[in-house]
C-alpha cells in the first residue's frame, strides 16, 4: 500500500511537470481571486471551512493530501458537506467512517473514491469561460477499478491509465446569463453553477465551492446502456463484449444511433442481434472505432475540437484509421461549418466515457460487404439458432453453412419446435459419441443437394439429401426425401389474390412462413418441425397392421438381421391378404421344417438395389437381382400401374402366376437403406417346389397323410414322374379331410378292408386334366392364381374312383357349389364378400366345406396346370345307390309320364267325340205348368 502511494505521488509530479506548457498557454485568461496569504494551502482552506469537513475527511481517507500539497497553481472544485451527503458514491464512503479497520474493507485503496476526488482537481488555475464549451483536463487518470499488482507484466500500462497518461476531460461554459457552469454536456447543457465571487485562494491554487459533486464520465458499457439512442447497439454488443470494451484504452467511437440501423440489410441486423455473431460483432464495432489518435503516433481519444483544428490547420480531409483497418473521412461541412464523417453529420459529439470519447452519428459506418452473409447467418435471422447450434456441436458448420460452394436447399425448423421435436426422436444409444453421430445424420437429412425453388418442385418427386444411404459412407448413394406439392387455391385462409402459392411439404413436414429465403446458390425453407429420418425396414413394416404376416414370417425365418445389414435394399412386402391367398403354401412354409423354403420366398422379395418408382417410365420393363439369388422383373404398363413378375419360359410364367403382382402404393415408401413397397400378391421364386406332400403337411392332417402313405397311391401323389415329355401327364388335387372329420367315420372298418380304404382315398383324388370333362369349355378357362383347380359354381370333376378315369364307380364325380357369406366379419381386406365353397358327390348326400387350398409348384413341368390340396371339413364316403335310387325313381318317373300322357289323350278324345254327336232340330215340347 505504501508503494502504491509513492506511485500516485510520482504520477502527480509527472502531471504537474507536463502541465507547465499548458499553464503558459493559458496565461491569456484573467482570474477573479480574493486576496491570498502565501502560507495557506488548499488543505488549510478545507480545514478552516465548516462546509467542507466531509470533503477533507474523504481526501484524507483517499490519501490524496500529499498529492494536493505538491500541486501549484491548481484548481479545486470543493463540494459542500450537503453535496457529498447527496452523492451516492461519496456518501457511501462517509458511512464507512466509523470503521476503524480500513484494511478489512473490500476496496481498501479507495480507487473509486480517489478517482472521483481527482476529477475535482485541475493542475492549473481555472481559465475564463467562453460562450462555447471548452474542455479542461483534470487530474483524473481513468484506470480499471481493480488495480494491478506492481509485479504484473501490464503494470506500466496501468500507470498510464485508460487515456494514455492524459487526464479526464471536464467542460466549462459561460452562458448568456454571464454565469459560469462546470460539468456540462457537449451541447453546453446541464452542469453545476460556479460562484466565482466566493473563490478562495491558497498558496498552491484556488478553491471554488460547489453545491453538487462532479460525476466522472461513466464506463462505456454504462453509457451505452443508459442512452436510448444506442439501445440497438447495446443489444448487438451484449454485456460480455461491452465489459471488455471498458478495458480498451483511449477509445474513440463513432457510434450509430438506432435509426441508422434501418439502412442496413434486415437479415444482417437480425444476425448481429443473435447470440452467434461474436466474431462479426467485433468486426462491426472495430469498423467505427479506433484506439489511435488523429496521428497514428499520437494515442489518445479523438475529440471533436481536435479534429476541427487539425482540418483547419491542414486545410484538407483528415483520415481516421479504424481498428478494422478501414479509413474514415472527416471533413468540415462548408454550409454548416460542422464536422462530417464519411459525409454524415455528427449528431452529438464528445460524449465522454471512462476510457475515451463517443460521437453519435446517424449512419452505420460499415463498408459494403464487410459482413459476408452465409447460410449460417441467414438461419440465425430466421430464429433457427438451436438448429445452427446443432450444426456447430457436430462440426458440420464449415462444411455446409459457411465454406461450401455447392448449392444446397436447407430445411430449417425454428427454435420453438426444433428442441421439442428433437426430444421426441429416438436415440438408439446412450453413448455420447453415438448420439452425436445420430444427430449428425438428422441434420444431414435436412440438407438437400441442389437449389430448389417452389417452381422447381413437383408433387411426388424425390430429392437427394446429404445423408448417406444405409452404411454407404464411401459411396455416392444418398438418402432421398419426398416432396409433396398441393394447391391451396380456394382455401379460406388464403387471400384471393394469393392463388399462386402452393402448400409444400418435405418428408411429410410442411413449409411455414414466407418461403423461400434465397442466398446466392442456396435456398432456405422454414419447416414446422424436425423431419424424421426414414425408419428401419422392419420399423416401417411393423407400423402397418396389414403387413403383420410378412413381418412375423421374416422373424420366423430368422433373416431380419441379414435384411438390416444390407447397404441397399428395396423390399416388396405382400399384404396379409396376399399371404392368405396362397393358402396351404403359407401354412407349409410356417412349419419349423420349412424354414429354408420360407427364407427363400422372403428373400425373393428383397432386391439388392435401390428401386424408386418415380424413376420408371411407361413401357419400362427392368430386371433386378434379388437377395435369394435369382431375378425379378418390374414393369410399368401405365401411369398408375407398376407390377412385378417372375421370369418366363416360352412366354409362360415360371411360377404359373396368371397375373403380375401389382404395387399398391403409388409413391415410394423410404426406409433407411432404400425403399419399401406394398404388393397385392406373393411372388414365388423359381427354385421353390411345393408338392402335394408339402401341402398335406401344411394342413396338419396327419390321418390323411398316413392313409395315403400306407397305400400304393403314395408313389402317384408324392413322387410324380419328372422330366416326362408326355403333355398328358397327370397332376392331382387331393381332398384332405381334417383329423376331426376322420373321427366321425368307422376308420377301423376301412383299415381292416384295404379295398374299401383304397376306394375311400380314390374318392378324394381328382386327376387333372380331366379326360371327359362335363364342361366342354373347362379346358379353355383359366385357373386363378394359387388355386389348385378351377372353382366355378356347378362345375363337375371326376375322381380316380370314376369310371371315366379308370375307376369302378359311376357315382363318384364331385360337384362344386358356392355360398356368399352375408356377415361383415366374412369380408376380406378389400371389403369384398368371401365365398364359401361346398364340394360333394354328384347325386349323393355327402358334401364338405372347403376350408383351405394349396397349389403345387413344379418348375420341372410347367405345362401341367393346377394340382394341389383342398382341405375339407368332412370325409366324402363312396356312394352306391340302392335299388330304389337306381331303378325305382326311374320307373316312377316313366309311370308318371305315362299317366300324364294318358290323361291328355283321354281329354282330347272326349272333346273330339262330343263334337261328333248329332244335335235335335225344331221346337222342343214343354209340359204345361200346373195352376
Amino acid at each position: 500500500m505504501r508503494a502504491y502511494q509513492i506511485i500516485i505521488l510520482l504520477i502527480s509530479i509527472s502531471i504537474l511537470t507536463s502541465s507547465i506548457g499548458q499553464l503558459q498557454a493559458e496565461k491569456q485568461f484573467k482570474f477573479s481571486v480574493i486576496n491570498s496569504t502565501r502560507s495557506t494551502t488548499l488543505i488549510d482552506l478545507l480545514s478552516n471551512s465548516s462546509s467542507h469537513s466531509n470533503l477533507l475527511y474523504l481526501i484524507q481517507r483517499a490519501r490524496l493530501v500529499p498529492t494536493i500539497n505538491l500541486l501549484n497553481s491548481s484548481t479545486l472544485f470543493a463540494p459542500t458537506n450537503q453535496a457529498i451527503e447527496s452523492s451516492p458514491i461519496l456518501s457511501l464512503a462517509l458511512k464507512q467512517k466509523s470503521n476503524s479497520n480500513h484494511a478489512l474493507e473490500p476496496d481498501n485503496l479507495q480507487l473509486q473514491l480517489r478517482q472521483t476526488l481527482l476529477y475535482h482537481l485541475l493542475n492549473f488555475t481555472l481559465p475564463n469561460a467562453t460562450t462555447s464549451p471548452i474542455m479542461l483536463e483534470t487530474l483524473l487518470l481513468p484506470s480499471p477499478l481493480t488495480p494491478k499488482q506492481p509485479d504484473d507484466s501490464n503494470h506500466n500500462s496501468t500507470l498510464q491509465g485508460l487515456l494514455s497518461g492524459h487526464g479526464q476531460k471536464l467542460r466549462l461554459i459561460k452562458r448568456d446569463d454571464q454565469n459560469t457552469y462546470i460539468g456540462i454536456d457537449s451541447f453546453g447543457n446541464g452542469g453545476i453553477l460556479l460562484n466565482l465571487k466566493d473563490t478562495q485562494v491558497a498558496s498552491n491554487g484556488i478553491m471554488i465551492s460547489i453545491d453538487q459533486v462532479l460525476i466522472p464520465p461513466p464506463t462505456l458499457s454504462k453509457l451505452i446502456k443508459s442512452m436510448p439512442e444506442l439501445s440497438i447497439l447495446n443489444q448487438i454488443l451484449k454485456d460480455e463484449y461491452l465489459n471488455q470494451l471498458d478495458l480498451i484504452p483511449h477509445l474513440t467511437i463513432f457510434a450509430p444511433d438506432n435509426k441508422s440501423w434501418d439502412n442496413i440489410n434486415l437479415v444482417e441486423l437480425k444476425y448481429l442481434l443473435s447470440n452467434f455473431s461474436q466474431d462479426d460483432i467485433i468486426k462491426v464495432f472495430n469498423s467505427f472505432s479506433t484506439i489511435k489518435g488523429i496521428s497514428n503516433h499520437h494515442q489518445q481519444p479523438i475529440y471533436y475540437q481536435d479534429l476541427y483544428n487539425q482540418i483547419e490547420k491542414s486545410e484538407h480531409v483528415v483520415l481516421v484509421n479504424t481498428s478494422q483497418g478501414y479509413q474514415l473521412s472527416v471533413d468540415i461541412d462548408p454550409s454548416t461549418h460542422k464536422l462530417t464523417v464519411n459525409g454524415t453529420n455528427i449528431i452529438q459529439p464528445d460524449i465522454l466515457t471512462h476510457n475515451g470519447v463517443l460521437h453519435l452519428i446517424p449512419k452505420v459506418l460499415l463498408p459494403a460487404e464487410s459482413l459476408t452473409l452465409t447460410l449460417e447467418k441467414y438461419l440465425l435471422t430466421l430464429n433457427c439458432t438451436k438448429f445452427v447450434s446443432a450444426f456447430r456441436s457436430t462440426n458440420l458448420t464449415n462444411q455446409y453453412l459457411i465454406n461450401s460452394t455447392n448449392p444446397f436447399t436447407i430445411l430449417a425448423p425454428r427454435d420453438d419446435v426444433f428442441e421439442k421435436s428433437l426430444s421426441k426422436l429416438n436415440f438408439n444409444n446412450d453413448n455420447e459419441q453415438s448420439k452425436e453421430e445420430e444427430l449428425k445424420e438428422i441434420l444431414k437429412y435436412h440438407i438437400i443437394n441442389g437449389r430448389y425453388l417452389p417452381e422447381d418442385l413437383i408433387d411426388g418427386m424425390l430429392l437427394s439429401t446429404e445423408l448417406n444411404l444405409g452404411k454407404n459412407d464411401q459411396t455416392n448413394l444418398k438418402q432421398m426425401i419426398s416432396v409433396s406439392v398441393s394447391n391451396i387455391e380456394g382455401r379460406k385462409l388464403i387471400l384471393k389474390d394469393d392463388k399462386s402459392k402452393k402448400l409444400i411439404a418435405f418428408g411429410g413436414v410442411n413449409v411455414v412462413g414466407q418461403y423461400p429465403i434465397e442466398l446466392k446458390n442456396s435456398v432456405i425453407y422454414n419447416i414446422s418441425q424436425t423431419i424424421e429420418r426414414p425408419p428401419d425396414f422392419l420399423e416401417l413394416a411393423i407400423s402397418d397392421l396389414s403387413l403383420s404376416t410378412c413381418v412375423a414370417s421374416i422373424f420366423a425365418a430368422g433373416i431380419e438381421n441379414e435384411l438390416r445389414s444390407l447397404n441397399s435394399l428395396s423390399y416388396f412386402v405382400p399384404t396379409n391378404q396376399a399371404f392368405q391367398e396362397i393358402g396351404l403354401i403359407m401354412d407349409y412354409l410356417l412349419l419349423t421344417k420349412s424354414k429354408n423354403d420360407l427364407s427363400t420366398l422372403l428373400k425373393y422379395h428383397a432386391i439388392t438395389e435401390v428401386v424408386y418408382l418415380s424413376n420408371f417410365n411407361v413401357g419400362d420393363n427392368k430386371r433386378y437381382p434379388t437377395l435369394e439369388g435369382t431375378e425379378v422383373y418390374i414393369s410399368k404398363s401405365s401411369k398408375t400401374n407398376i407390377s412385378l413378375h417372375n421370369p418366363t419360359s416360352h412366354n409362360i410364367p415360371n411360377n404359373e402366376e396368371i397375373k403380375d403382382s401389382l404395387i399398391i402404393n403409388k409413391r415410394d415408401k423410404l426406409i433407411k437403406t432404400g425403399t419399401l413397397n406394398i404388393i397385392d400378391q406373393v411372388i414365388l421364386p423359381n427354385n421353390l417346389n411345393i408338392t402335394i406332400g408339402n401341402l398335406l403337411k401344411g394342413t396338419k392332417s396327419k390321418t390323411m397323410l398316413e392313409l395315403l402313405e400306407s397305400t400304393n397311391l403314395s408313389s402317384i401323389i408324392f413322387n410324380p414322374t419328372k422330366n416326362q415329355k408326355d403333355r398328358d401327364e397327370k397332376t392331382f388335387v387331393v381332398l384332405c379331410p381334417t383329423d376331426e372329420a376322420f373321427t366321425k367315420i368307422n376308420l377301423t372298418y376301412y383299415l381292416s378292408n384295404p379295398n374299401q380304404l383304397n376306394q375311400l382315398l380314390l374318392q378324394h383324388i381328382i386327376p387333372l386334366p380331366q379326360k371327359n370333362s362335363f364342361d366342354s369349355n373347362l379346358k379353355k378357362k383359366t385357373i386363378e392364381n394359387f388355386k389348385p383347380l378351377l372353382l366355378e359354381d356347378g362345375i363337375i370333376y371326376s375322381t380316380l374312383l370314376s369310371k371315366n378315369e379308370g375307376g369302378l364307380s359311376s357315382y363318384s364325380d364331385l360337384s362344386l357349389r358356392s355360398n356368399s357369406l352375408k356377415s361383415s366379419k366374412d369380408e376380406d381386406e378389400d371389403g369384398k364378400k368371401k365365398i364359401e365353397w361346398i364340394i360333394g358327390i354328384k347325386g349323393g348326400h355327402s358334401s364338405a366345406k372347403i376350408l383351405n387350398f394349396g397349389k403345387t409348384i413344379n418348375y420341372q413341368n410347367q405345362l401341367i396346370k393346377g394340382g394341389g390340396v383342398l382341405s375339407v371339413n368332412k370325409v366324402l364316403l363312396p356312394y352306391e345307390p340302392n335299388w330304389w335310387e337306381r331303378w325305382g325313381k326311374s320307373l316312377m318317373s316313366w309311370f308318371i309320364i305315362f299317366c300324364f300322357l294318358f290323361l291328355i289323350i283321354y281329354l282330347i278324345w272326349r272333346l273330339w267325340f262330343k263334337k261328333r254327336e248329332p244335335s235335335s232340330q225344331g221346337y222342343e215340347y214343354v209340359e204345361p205348368m200346373e195352376e
